[in-house]
């Protein structure tokens, strides 16, 4: 009987020293509470400039670039003036096929304008470089 004490001393004892380490586990309730979170935000708003449009028949004026003259055709009435600006690199001539009107040579962000009077339909080259052609028709 002695034998049994001592076997249930040891087994007290070891379920005692197992027992202090571990650590209680605490359960947490949880629960859902709505919450309203006023916020003030500041906002920055930021200026893009518009980007250039592309030549428009309202104001006249023939870009010359990418070896191409833009737009490649411009209707005006009789009496306006149409301007042509070459934003290439290299230079560009203006003739008219039935030779009314060339320009001198234009340079890099030079410009020459040329009045029409009469009505009809004028095309031109460049005379430097022929495979640019264009078309001012006049109303």
């Amino acid at each position: 009987m002695k034998n049994g004490y001592i076997l249930l001393a040891i087994t007290v004892v070891l379920l005692m020293v197992c027992g202090c380490t571990q650590s209680p586990t605490t359960i947490q309730p949880t629960a859902t509470v709505p919450v309203t979170q006023q916020t003030t935000q500041q906002m920055t708003v930021t200026t893009i400039p518009a980007l250039q449009t592309p030549a428009s028949v309202s104001d006249n004026t023939i870009r010359i670039k990418n070896f191409a003259f833009d737009p490649a055709s411009i209707t005006v009435k009789a009496g306006s003036t149409v301007r042509w600006v070459n934003q290439d690199s290299v230079p560009h001539k203006l003739q008219f096929t039935d030779t009314s009107f060339s320009t001198q040579i234009l340079g890099a962000s030079q410009s020459e304008s040329h009045k029409f009077v009469q009505p009809g339909v004028y095309d031109y080259i460049c005379s430097i470089h022929p495979q640019m052609k264009g078309t001012v028709i006049v109303e």
